[in-house]
């Protein structure tokens, strides 16, 4: 700014030696492109001017822009001495100019508007100068930059440039073998305080590209660049910039760096880009040229591409990537030559820098083992100063390609994911390289045979047993038209050892004996395993249709029928004939409870041994994996405030039990000295109770006679039957 009042004021005193300067005088387009006015007054004194030649280095420009002055020293006064001893410019904006800008020529930035760009014929500027825009404009026509070393400058000026054009809406440079003109750079900023400025393309577009001869002479035309296409070794600067919803026949949906070129790019967003080769980015260049790519601190993005680079192609050229995330990019076709959800890279001899916190990874391909960056070819690169939290997910075209990264220390290790099912990533020397693995697996199951109802996973887990190692299960049933889904996830700390094997057993409800069981093993942020579901029935035949003892067989077919009488009295999966218990009659037909009969004994109604206000209402059994015991108590007797219970296991094992409401009721619900129910062979062994007045002792087998007593000789009855059938089944695992 200074430099260019400084120029005026020199002008000024050359030119017109007047003792006023008319702001008309400097109010051309020409000169004032912005619309700013410049108004000046100059003193004129004798006595001054006969000191002019001795003080010619006190004199001195004073220069006001928005109320505030800077001075400038004079250095040219050629010619003038005696004319002026002080020259005062005052530079007032117009409304709605943009900021003034002075570039390296002494110029000030050109505006764009709307009228600018439909003055000049729908496109952007061509020739050299700094412009910014001053409102959301619309552009409708392509531009080829062909004069060499032309600089232009657009700053966005948190604006949107909105494209409805059929071709690149900026070429630079031509394909030519005998005419190359080179030194054009684009620079392209955004220098509004939220970097709000965007590039996108209209409603209906359907996609840009210059078509120039890309076979070296050959006949081939294709699409290239629809944002931008720079060819020739010339160069494109994106400071800031967001690009959005561009697209391009062959090469580069949003930007195509060719034949030697260069494009650097600091911070913005590519995104929702579209091509057949490079969704985002495609550099590329002929025989014997080489291109060149530097990306820092951006983000690629919500791209696709059909064969090659889904973000990011790279071919005969330098690549660096600093701090840059890649990802959510996507390769349709991943097979021969194409891949590389993130990034397809041609390595051929060109240097090629990862650093920082650089992340490609969540990208995805025709084929998974390339869904992020994808070596077609030998090659390496250089990841030395790569940060902690970077995260890179590769794969390669042939597993055994010798390739490495140059990591410098084991600590990147962490930071690398092989996209190759059953390979990781290790350390040799300085370089990563992958080796062939054995993937997590889920062995096997066995039903355990030991009075409850669970199954026990059999998993291996190779290389991936650590902290971050998880097992999820789950399931489900249908109780009545309801879908009830039951999962847990298991940490790798509480998995057990058997043998070479880890190990963790999943409880199920007695009446869930159909539901289908999935197992996953997640080793990974994005690997897991997933086993076909199963279901206890088909272990419970497994073991029946084996070789295994017949007291095994009886207790699981005790278990079994057990199981299916309690999915007809809690109407569990019924509704679904895909879940229903197999067509076995084992036991007589389960579905027709009268024809067998199983008496428990003789027993009587229940009494405390203590209860001298008959607060004591009764018990119900709850015949999960585990069972569990709920004891009724009246409101009306224990008062307002539900008092705690004290329960004595055997052994002298303790609980304190609070109670839950029910109605005109107290329920307290006893879970056995593990906290997660009573095992089927612990079903006579009593606990004893004290809560208010109350004292007692209480088991399984207790509700089981009483029931027996209050439906004595009712064959159809099915709580009798339920009860009489878990009975069978606790004793038959009770002899085992």
């Amino acid at each position: 700014m200074k430099n260019y009042i400084k120029f005026l004021a020199v002008l000024c005193a050359m030119a017109m030696p007047l003792n006023v300067i008319s702001a008309s005088s400097f109010a051309d387009e020409t000169s004032n492109p912005d619309g700013v006015e410049i108004t000046g007054s100059v003193d004129n004194d004798e006595e001054d001017s006969n000191k002019a030649a001795a003080e010619e280095d006190s004199d001195k420009v004073t220069a006001k822009e928005g109320g505030d002055e800077a001075e400038v020293n004079e250095e040219d006064k050629s010619g003038q001495e005696g004319n002026a001893d002080e020259i005062t410019v005052t530079v007032k904006k117009t409304a709605g100019a943009a900021a003034l800008r002075a570039n390296n020529t002494g110029s000030y930035a050109t505006s764009i508007d709307q009228d600018y760009i439909d003055n000049n014929s729908g496109h952007m500027p061509e020739a050299a100068g700094e412009y910014v825009l001053t409102e959301d404009i619309s552009v409708s026509a392509d531009i080829n930059v062909t004069a060499p070393d032309t600089e232009i400058t657009i700053d966005l000026n948190g604006h949107t440039i909105t494209y409805s054009g059929s071709k690149s809406m900026y070429k630079l440079g031509l394909y030519s073998d005998s005419s190359v003109p080179e030194g054009i750079v684009l620079t392209i900023r955004d220098s509004s305080a939220g970097n709000t400025g965007l590039i996108t393309v209209s409603e209906g577009y359907t996609g840009g590209g210059s078509y120039a001869n890309w076979d070296n002479g050959g006949t081939s035309k294709g699409g290239r660049g629809g944002f931008v296409l720079v060819e020739t070794p010339n160069k494109l600067i994106l400071d800031s910039v967001n690009i959005n919803g561009f697209k391009s026949g062959d090469e580069g949906g949003g930007i195509c760096v060719a034949d030697g070129s260069e494009l650097v790019m600091n911070g913005g967003k590519i995104t929702g880009c579209y091509s057949k080769n490079g969704g985002a980015i495609s550099v590329s260049s002929r025989e014997g040229l080489s291109g060149k790519i530097k990306i820092d601190g951006a983000e690629i993005s919500g791209n696709t591409a059909s064969n090659f680079g889904g973000g990011i192609r790279i071919l005969k050229a330098d690549f660096e990537l600093h701090n840059t995330v890649v990802t959510g990019n996507t390769c349709n076709n991943g097979s021969g030559e194409n891949g590389g959800g993130g990034i397809h890279l041609f390595c051929n001899g060109n240097s090629r820098i990862i650093s920082g916190s650089t992340r490609i990874d969540g990208n995805t391909c025709g084929e998974s083992s390339r869904a992020d960056l994808f070596f077609f070819n030998n090659g390496t690169i250089d990841i030395s100063e790569i940060d902690s939290d970077a995260r890179i997910a590769f794969g390669v075209k042939n597993i055994n390609t010798s390739f490495a990264f140059f990591a410098g220390s084991s600590s990147c290790l962490s930071s690398f994911i092989c996209n190759h099912e059953g390979y990781e990533a290790y350390v040799s020397g300085s370089n990563i390289k992958i080796k062939q693995i054995v993937l997590p697996k889920i062995e096997g199951y066995q039903l355990v045979v030991g009075g409850e109802i669970k199954l026990r996973v059999a998993v291996s887990l190779a290389d991936y047993a650590n902290s971050d190692t998880t097992v999820d299960y789950a399931y489900y049933y249908l109780k009545g038209t309801t879908r009830v889904d039951k999962a847990k996830t298991v940490n790798f700390s509480d998995l057990a050892t058997s043998g070479s094997y880890y190990t963790f057993e999943i409880p199920i409800e007695s009446a869930c004996m159909t539901s289908p069981i999935t197992v996953t093993i997640n080793y990974g942020s994005n690997e897991t395993v997933t086993d076909d579901p199963v279901t206890i029935e088909k272990y419970v035949f497994a073991i029946l249709d084996g070789n295994y003892e017949q007291d095994v067989k009886d207790a699981v077919n005790a278990l079994y029928i057990f199981g299916t009488v309690a999915m007809l009295q809690f109407d569990i999966n019924r509704s679904d004939p895909a879940l229903k218990p197999q067509s076995r009659e084992i036991d007589g037909n389960v579905y027709n409870p009268t024809s067998f009969k199983y008496e428990i004994g003789e027993g009587a109604p229940y009494t405390p041994a203590t209860d001298p206000d008959g607060a004591f209402y009764g018990a119900s059994v709850n015949f999960l994996s585990k069972t569990e015991v709920n004891l009724y108590l009246k409101k009306s007797v224990l008062g307002a405030t539900a008092p705690s219970m004290t329960v004595t296991y055997s052994g002298n094992v303790t609980d304190t039990i609070s109670a839950t409401e029910n109605g005109s009721y107290y329920v307290y619900t006893v879970k056995g000295p593990s906290g997660d129910g009573f095992a089927a062979t612990l079903f006579d062994v009593p606990f004893s109770f004290s809560v208010g007045n109350v004292s007692g002792e209480y088991s399984i087998d207790t509700y089981l006679q009483v029931v027996e007593y209050k439906y004595h000789g009712q064959t159809d009855n099915i709580l009798l039957i339920l009860c009489e059938k878990y009975y069978d089944y606790a004793k038959k695992f009770q002899q085992l």
